[in-house]
């Protein structure tokens, strides 16, 4: 008589070997259901295996519950590797984490492990900025916000960051 394969089972004294329940697997020669236990990136869930959710991730067969996500990580359902949990808009780090918040003069917009981008030329933004748009021209410098940044042209000042114009001297 033949062992089953991983991922079936067969009760002694039957012949035929029978699938796992969906999303679930066994060790070679399993001889009852019981043997069969989750994937990697499932859980179970009162004898079904169910992905695991978002932010969350399990690397191994079993039936332990799934693991949340280092900070400022996110993954999507059913993930099977910490390296699932990509660093957010706003930080910067290896997928997997660790993920640091963008620095000031920086941005960072889509959830990866991509760097954040730097502001244009005499712009500066807060620590964790999410967008181009939160880089604000100097003090001293025109411009859209995320835009290009101009200097403010002799006899004129413009005293704050921001999009404002600048203003004649007094």
């Amino acid at each position: 008589c033949l062992a089953c394969a991983p991922g079936t089972y067969s009760y002694e004294g039957s012949r035929a070997c029978t699938p796992c329940p969906l999303f679930a697997t066994s060790p070679l020669g399993a001889g009852h259901v019981d043997l069969c236990v989750c994937q990697a990136g499932y859980r179970d869930n009162l004898g079904h295996c169910e992905a695991c959710g978002v932010d969350t991730f399990k690397n191994f067969s079993g039936d332990t519950d799934c693991v949340a996500c280092p900070a400022n990580t996110s993954s999507p359902a059913g993930s099977a590797r910490q390296a699932n949990c990509s660093c957010n808009a706003g930080f910067e780090g290896p997928d997997g984490g660790p993920c640091a918040l963008c620095a000031a003069a920086t941005y960072k917009n889509a959830t990866g492990s991509g760097p954040c981008a730097a502001c244009p030329d005499d712009a500066n933004s807060p620590v964790g900025a999410v967008q181009v748009a939160q880089c604000r021209c100097n003090a001293g410098f025109t411009g859209d916000d995320g835009a290009a940044c101009r200097a403010c042209a002799p006899g004129t000042f413009k005293p704050a960051p921001g999009d404002a114009n600048c203003s004649a001297c007094p």
